[in-house]
């Protein structure tokens, strides 16, 4: 979905048609924000 806001930016060079594909970039990204840090543990502190 991302590349088809891209491609009409491409097409259009509208400054709107950039702001769409950037609000949908952030919108598909904020789901993974935390992603992979679940099975981080704290350091053993020198044990």
């Amino acid at each position: 979905m991302t590349d088809d806001f891209w491609n009409l930016f491409l097409s259009t060079g509208s400054v709107q048609d950039y702001l769409k594909y950037k609000d949908n970039e952030k919108a598909e990204n904020d789901g993974d924000s935390y992603k992979g840090f679940s099975n981080q543990r704290a350091d053993s502190g020198g044990e």
